[in-house]
Protein backbone atom coordinates (compact mmCIF):
# COMPACT_ATOMS: atom_id res chain seq x y z
CA UNK A 1 0.00 0.00 0.00
CA UNK A 2 1.36 3.39 -0.97
CA UNK A 3 2.19 6.25 1.41
CA UNK A 4 -0.27 8.49 -0.30
CA UNK A 5 -3.01 5.93 0.21
CA UNK A 6 -2.14 5.58 3.91
CA UNK A 7 -2.28 9.37 4.39
CA UNK A 8 -5.77 9.73 2.97
CA UNK A 9 -6.91 6.72 4.92
CA UNK A 10 -5.66 7.98 8.29
CA UNK A 11 -5.88 11.76 7.66
CA UNK A 12 -9.51 12.39 8.73
CA UNK A 13 -8.82 11.19 12.29
CA UNK A 14 -6.38 13.99 13.29
CA UNK A 15 -8.36 16.60 11.42
CA UNK A 16 -11.53 15.63 13.25
CA UNK A 17 -9.83 15.86 16.66
CA UNK A 18 -8.37 19.24 15.76
CA UNK A 19 -11.82 20.55 14.76
CA UNK A 20 -13.33 19.39 18.05
CA UNK A 21 -10.55 21.09 20.01
CA UNK A 22 -11.00 24.36 18.13
CA UNK A 23 -14.80 24.25 18.66
CA UNK A 24 -14.42 23.58 22.37
CA UNK A 25 -11.98 26.49 22.71
CA UNK A 26 -14.35 28.88 20.93
CA UNK A 27 -17.29 27.76 23.09
CA UNK A 28 -15.26 28.15 26.28
CA UNK A 29 -14.08 31.60 25.23
CA UNK A 30 -17.63 32.77 24.45
CA UNK A 31 -18.85 31.48 27.82
CA UNK A 32 -16.05 33.30 29.68
CA UNK A 33 -16.77 36.49 27.74
CA UNK A 34 -20.47 36.29 28.64
CA UNK A 35 -19.61 35.81 32.32
CA UNK A 36 -17.23 38.76 32.39
CA UNK A 37 -19.64 41.14 30.65
CA UNK A 38 -22.62 40.36 32.94
CA UNK A 39 -22.70 43.03 35.72
CA UNK A 40 -22.91 41.68 39.27
CA UNK A 41 -26.20 42.15 41.15
CA UNK A 42 -26.05 45.10 43.54
CA UNK A 43 -27.24 44.48 47.11
CA UNK A 44 -30.34 46.40 48.23
CA UNK A 45 -29.47 49.51 50.20
CA UNK A 46 -30.53 49.65 53.84
CA UNK A 47 -33.36 52.08 54.70
CA UNK A 48 -32.36 55.48 56.03
CA UNK A 49 -32.37 55.71 59.84
CA UNK A 50 -34.01 59.16 59.59
CA UNK A 51 -37.75 59.66 59.20
CA UNK A 52 -40.25 62.50 59.56
CA UNK A 53 -43.97 62.35 60.33
CA UNK A 54 -47.12 64.44 60.45
CA UNK A 55 -50.28 63.66 62.39
CA UNK A 56 -53.74 65.20 62.65
CA UNK A 57 -56.78 64.08 64.60
CA UNK A 58 -59.25 64.68 67.39
CA UNK A 59 -58.78 65.41 71.09
CA UNK A 60 -60.72 64.33 74.16
CA UNK A 61 -59.74 66.46 77.21
CA UNK A 62 -59.61 65.23 80.78
CA UNK A 63 -62.71 66.52 82.70
CA UNK A 64 -62.00 69.22 85.28
CA UNK A 65 -64.30 70.43 88.05
CA UNK A 66 -63.17 74.04 87.46
CA UNK A 67 -64.12 73.97 83.77
CA UNK A 68 -67.58 73.75 82.23
CA UNK A 69 -68.65 72.34 78.88
CA UNK A 70 -65.26 71.03 77.76
CA UNK A 71 -65.20 70.03 74.09
CA UNK A 72 -62.05 68.84 72.36
CA UNK A 73 -61.30 70.41 69.00
CA UNK A 74 -58.19 68.90 67.42
CA UNK A 75 -54.73 67.47 67.98
CA UNK A 76 -51.71 67.83 65.70
CA UNK A 77 -48.12 66.57 65.76
CA UNK A 78 -45.01 67.00 63.67
CA UNK A 79 -41.65 65.40 64.35
CA UNK A 80 -38.55 63.54 63.28
CA UNK A 81 -37.03 60.26 64.45
CA UNK A 82 -33.75 58.38 64.23
CA UNK A 83 -33.68 54.58 64.26
CA UNK A 84 -31.02 53.43 66.70
CA UNK A 85 -31.86 49.79 65.83
CA UNK A 86 -34.57 48.26 63.60
CA UNK A 87 -36.86 48.24 66.67
CA UNK A 88 -35.81 51.28 68.75
CA UNK A 89 -36.02 54.92 67.66
CA UNK A 90 -35.59 58.31 69.34
CA UNK A 91 -37.85 61.20 68.33
CA UNK A 92 -38.31 64.95 68.71
CA UNK A 93 -42.04 65.64 68.76
CA UNK A 94 -43.82 68.99 68.40
CA UNK A 95 -47.52 68.71 69.25
CA UNK A 96 -50.56 70.80 70.12
CA UNK A 97 -53.95 69.93 71.68
CA UNK A 98 -56.91 72.30 71.77
CA UNK A 99 -60.28 72.39 73.49
CA UNK A 100 -63.14 74.84 73.97
CA UNK A 101 -64.61 75.66 77.37
CA UNK A 102 -67.16 78.03 78.85
CA UNK A 103 -65.52 81.32 79.72
CA UNK A 104 -64.64 81.18 83.45
CA UNK A 105 -67.06 83.08 85.67
CA UNK A 106 -64.26 85.24 87.06
CA UNK A 107 -63.70 86.99 83.71
CA UNK A 108 -65.45 90.37 83.65
CA UNK A 109 -66.39 92.44 80.63
CA UNK A 110 -64.39 95.61 79.88
CA UNK A 111 -66.05 99.05 79.86
CA UNK A 112 -68.28 99.41 76.81
CA UNK A 113 -67.57 95.80 75.95
CA UNK A 114 -68.62 92.18 76.28
CA UNK A 115 -67.09 88.76 76.83
CA UNK A 116 -67.44 85.82 74.45
CA UNK A 117 -69.27 82.94 76.16
CA UNK A 118 -66.68 80.41 74.98
CA UNK A 119 -62.90 80.38 75.50
CA UNK A 120 -60.00 78.33 74.14
CA UNK A 121 -57.65 76.23 76.24
CA UNK A 122 -54.65 74.70 74.47
CA UNK A 123 -51.45 72.84 75.29
CA UNK A 124 -48.46 72.93 72.93
CA UNK A 125 -44.97 71.65 73.49
CA UNK A 126 -41.78 69.95 72.41
CA UNK A 127 -41.05 66.46 73.75
CA UNK A 128 -38.44 63.76 73.38
CA UNK A 129 -39.80 60.25 72.77
CA UNK A 130 -38.44 56.73 72.76
CA UNK A 131 -40.39 54.42 70.44
CA UNK A 132 -40.29 50.62 70.10
CA UNK A 133 -41.57 48.94 66.91
CA UNK A 134 -42.40 45.34 66.06
CA UNK A 135 -43.51 44.01 62.65
CA UNK A 136 -46.72 41.98 62.38
CA UNK A 137 -47.23 40.80 58.82
CA UNK A 138 -47.41 43.89 56.60
CA UNK A 139 -48.10 46.13 59.63
CA UNK A 140 -45.63 47.84 61.94
CA UNK A 141 -46.82 48.03 65.56
CA UNK A 142 -45.23 50.60 67.84
CA UNK A 143 -45.42 52.01 71.36
CA UNK A 144 -43.59 54.93 72.93
CA UNK A 145 -43.17 57.18 75.92
CA UNK A 146 -41.71 60.66 76.26
CA UNK A 147 -41.53 63.89 78.24
CA UNK A 148 -41.20 67.54 77.36
CA UNK A 149 -42.00 71.19 78.06
CA UNK A 150 -45.51 72.42 77.22
CA UNK A 151 -47.21 75.80 77.20
CA UNK A 152 -50.78 75.86 78.52
CA UNK A 153 -52.69 78.82 77.12
CA UNK A 154 -56.09 80.23 78.08
CA UNK A 155 -57.47 82.62 75.48
CA UNK A 156 -60.59 84.67 76.23
CA UNK A 157 -61.91 87.01 73.56
CA UNK A 158 -64.59 89.67 73.53
CA UNK A 159 -65.49 93.07 72.21
CA UNK A 160 -64.69 96.58 73.34
CA UNK A 161 -66.37 99.58 71.77
CA UNK A 162 -67.64 97.29 69.05
CA UNK A 163 -64.18 95.94 68.13
CA UNK A 164 -62.92 92.39 68.74
CA UNK A 165 -60.21 92.10 71.37
CA UNK A 166 -58.33 89.59 73.51
CA UNK A 167 -59.36 89.99 77.13
CA UNK A 168 -57.11 87.30 78.63
CA UNK A 169 -54.12 85.44 77.28
CA UNK A 170 -52.57 83.43 80.08
CA UNK A 171 -49.52 81.30 79.17
CA UNK A 172 -47.99 78.83 81.63
CA UNK A 173 -44.96 76.62 80.95
CA UNK A 174 -45.16 73.15 82.46
CA UNK A 175 -43.47 69.76 82.28
CA UNK A 176 -45.62 66.97 80.92
CA UNK A 177 -45.29 63.42 79.66
CA UNK A 178 -47.09 61.30 77.13
CA UNK A 179 -47.54 57.65 76.16
CA UNK A 180 -48.50 56.46 72.69
CA UNK A 181 -49.28 53.34 70.68
CA UNK A 182 -50.27 52.69 67.10
CA UNK A 183 -49.67 50.95 63.81
CA UNK A 184 -48.27 51.76 60.38
CA UNK A 185 -49.06 50.31 56.96
CA UNK A 186 -46.44 50.75 54.19
CA UNK A 187 -47.72 52.46 51.03
CA UNK A 188 -44.31 52.38 49.32
CA UNK A 189 -40.65 51.95 50.27
CA UNK A 190 -40.61 55.50 51.67
CA UNK A 191 -44.18 56.29 52.71
CA UNK A 192 -46.29 54.82 55.53
CA UNK A 193 -49.83 55.54 56.69
CA UNK A 194 -50.89 54.83 60.24
CA UNK A 195 -53.09 55.45 63.26
CA UNK A 196 -51.65 56.78 66.52
CA UNK A 197 -53.20 56.97 70.00
CA UNK A 198 -51.71 59.37 72.55
CA UNK A 199 -52.33 60.09 76.20
CA UNK A 200 -50.99 63.42 77.48
CA UNK A 201 -50.56 64.08 81.22
CA UNK A 202 -50.12 67.78 81.91
CA UNK A 203 -51.09 69.82 84.97
CA UNK A 204 -51.23 73.63 85.08
CA UNK A 205 -52.38 76.54 87.23
CA UNK A 206 -54.15 79.47 85.55
CA UNK A 207 -54.23 81.91 88.43
CA UNK A 208 -55.74 84.74 86.41
CA UNK A 209 -59.09 83.09 85.80
CA UNK A 210 -59.28 79.46 86.96
CA UNK A 211 -58.68 78.58 90.63
CA UNK A 212 -56.58 75.60 91.65
CA UNK A 213 -54.67 73.16 89.49
CA UNK A 214 -56.25 71.63 86.43
CA UNK A 215 -55.41 68.80 84.06
CA UNK A 216 -54.75 70.22 80.59
CA UNK A 217 -54.05 66.86 78.96
CA UNK A 218 -56.25 64.19 77.49
CA UNK A 219 -56.50 61.52 74.80
CA UNK A 220 -55.88 61.97 71.08
CA UNK A 221 -56.37 59.82 67.99
CA UNK A 222 -54.28 60.89 65.02
CA UNK A 223 -53.99 59.83 61.42
CA UNK A 224 -50.24 59.65 60.79
CA UNK A 225 -48.14 59.96 57.64
CA UNK A 226 -44.47 58.93 57.92
CA UNK A 227 -41.80 59.50 55.30
CA UNK A 228 -38.33 57.92 55.15
CA UNK A 229 -35.98 59.78 52.74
Amino acid sequence: MSTKHLFFQRGPGPLRHMGLAVGFSLSLGASCAAQTTTPPALPESAPSPLYVYLGLGGFQPVPNAQLNQQHGRYSMAFGAGWRMTPQLALELDLSTYQQRINTPAGVTAPPLGSVDPRATLSASGLAGNARYSQPLGPLQLHAGVGAGVYTVRLLVSGQQAGLPTQLIRDDRGRLGWQASAGLLLPLSKQLELGLDYRRLHLQASLNSAVPGRLEAGGSAWMLMLRFTP
